[in-house]
């Protein structure tokens, strides 16, 4: 990964069949993007859209579940930028289940999760 290019290293590996290698480095780079604050949807789904392709039901649980509360995570983010307040929720309780029953170590606080869904969704129904 000399030039920087996640993205196409790790559509490579799935390409190759190296799905836990691919798993590894997609996560890792997700990670590291969460925690920087000028990422994009973009950005994070061009590393997720090859992570789709990963045989899941194949994979060790951690895996699983990081590629899960990842992809929970990016829709709840692109969920709130596009103002798919039916979404929010949902998302929001999807990521929290997977991180809360897999103990995973994800870099994004709940609490943060938690102020992302109220704040989109006291904008759409500021009664509630």
């Amino acid at each position: 990964l000399d030039d920087g290019d996640v993205a196409s290293a790790v559509l490579h590996l799935v390409c190759c069949g190296d799905h836990t290698q691919a798993a590894e480095v997609g996560i890792n780079e997700l990670f590291a993007m969460f925690q920087r604050p000028d990422w994009t949807v973009d950005q994070a789904r061009s590393i997720m859209d090859p992570l789709e392709s990963l045989p899941l039901q194949d994979m060790e649980v951690k895996h699983i579940a990081n590629v899960l509360a990842s992809a929970a995570y990016i829709g709840l983010v692109e969920a709130r930028n596009l103002s798919y307040t039916s979404l929010i929720f949902p998302l929001a309780q999807t990521l929290r289940n997977i991180v809360t029953h897999q103990s995973l170590a994800f870099p994004v606080p709940m609490a943060s999760v938690t102020l992302l869904e109220a704040a989109a969704t006291s904008q759409a129904n500021p009664a509630h």
